[in-house]
């Protein structure tokens, strides 16, 4: 797929001493979405290459996925991390529904317009079991700060809403937990952010109890096992959160939604 040169850019080569080529399609780069792969944690390595630059250098190269066969430009786009002047790479990290279906595509410009390559699929995109750092009870809570560790008397289903999945965790003497995840649920490593908006890969998670209404900081691992098809076990170890301008308290938990 190419976009098509724009109209000032012909002119000007028909203007300039340069002999314009007669192909269009050669003043484009040429693409390959060579591979896509699971890795153990349960992010995707993909890999593409350049076969030809076209009429000028490639300026970005990256990729995009998309449940459509036909991915386009912008559907969960990524620039590459890593680019050897032929082959280049990124990860994606989490995010994948187990179930479904992914096409991912490369892309590249230069200052003609864009091209992307053919797709490659996967499915059952699921990581090996991750280990957290820390052995907690089963369906326990804690919040530091001097209150007692709770156990939670109900755990929601994965609930989806728009770009995010949320499981809610209530205790009889404890906080309400609510963790808001950036995209569907599998076996990963999250990452905590300290805002309401979770990207794919990242979780919000935050917390009730009386007078304690707060989140975590960002940049705690939130280890998520996918234990069978709609059973998922949570484990988060020492993560700090901010209450009062200190981040002195300390959040572990472990539990299974649903129970």
């Amino acid at each position: 797929m190419k976009k098509l040169l724009p109209i000032l850019a012909i002119l000007s080569l028909m203007l300039s001493c340069e002999k314009a080529l007669k192909d269009v399609n050669d003043y484009f780069p040429e693409v390959s979405t060579v591979n896509a792969s699971v890795q153990a944690d349960g992010t995707v390595l993909v890999e593409g290459e350049i076969l030809s630059e076209g009429a000028a250098a490639v300026e970005y190269l990256g990729f995009c996925v998309s449940t459509s066969p036909d991915p386009q430009l912008l559907d969960r786009q990524q620039f590459a991390d890593f680019f050897d002047g032929e082959r280049f790479t990124t990860i994606y990290s989490g995010g994948f529904d187990p179930d479904a279906t992914y096409y991912f595509r490369a892309w590249a410009t230069n200052e003609y317009g864009y091209v992307t390559g053919e797709t490659v699929s996967l499915s059952g995109i699921i990581g090996s079991n991750v280990s957290a750092p820390c052995q907690l009870s089963s369906s326990s809570c804690s919040i530091g700060g001097g209150q007692p560790t709770s156990n939670y008397y109900t755990v929601s289903l994965p609930v989806e809403g728009f770009n995010y999945w949320e499981i809610t965790a209530q205790t009889l003497d404890g906080p309400t937990v609510t963790l808001k995840f950036g995209s569907s649920l599998t076996t990963a490593v999250y990452t905590t952010v300290g805002h309401n908006s979770p990207e794919p890969g990242q979780v919000f998670v935050s917390f009730y109890s009386g007078f304690i209404q707060d989140s975590l900081e960002e940049g705690s691992s939130v280890y998520v096992n996918r234990l069978s098809p709609g059973i998922f076990e949570i484990i988060i170890c020492d993560a700090p959160w901010i209450h009062g301008g200190s981040s002195a308290y300390y959040f572990n938990t472990r539990l299974k939604s649903p129970t």
